[in-house]
């Protein structure tokens, strides 16, 4: 398995799963951003969720800079839950292939899930158009107090997958 650090057996602080279902024209500033990263190693694992559109090329165009993972369309549940089993890294990042991170997400994320009793953190997002503007931040930073809590967190909360930070063990 390749990764963003460029194949070397190195294991990666942070796993980052980006399902993909017909989001090619997308998928690129999605990898980029993950590659702009003030926090490295990172690996990318791209699941293509049985595109019918460019996604396959465009993840092949960054060769061992990430895993490509194609499955029959299963949905994003299913796609991130591939990823979840592919990655190595002790903490997974979500990343949906139509958003974008800022380059010191996962550097930020992290500093807060340093706490071992943390057993995830979501932060905040901008909404913004297909030409990247962004309309006003309309959420906050939520950090569950241990691991236990998280599990319940993660069922029963409204917060959305993309960009959310979860330590392994927790799935």
């Amino acid at each position: 398995m390749t990764s963003a650090t460029g194949g070397h057996d190195c294991v990666p602080l942070v796993t980052v799963v980006i399902p993909c279902y017909n989001q090619g024209r997308f998928l690129r500033d999605a990898v980029d951003s993950v590659l702009a990263q003030t926090c490295q190693p990172l690996e990318i694992v791209v699941v293509n969720d049985g595109s019918s559109d460019d996604t396959v090329a465009v993840a092949e165009s960054y060769g061992d800079r990430l895993t490509l993972i194609t499955q029959p369309n299963a949905g994003a549940a299913v796609a991130r839950n591939t990823g979840i089993v592919a990655a190595r890294a002790p903490t997974i990042l979500f990343l949906d292939a139509d958003d974008v991170l800022d380059p010191d997400c996962v550097e930020r994320r992290l500093a807060l899930l340093d706490d071992d009793a943390v057993g995830l953190v979501a932060g905040g997002l901008r909404k913004a158009d297909e030409l990247l503007v962004p309309y006003p931040d309309e959420a906050q930073r939520v950090a569950a107090p241990n691991l236990a809590r998280a599990g319940l967190y993660v069922r029963e909360s409204w917060t959305p997958t993309c960009g959310l930070l979860v330590r392994k063990v927790v799935f």
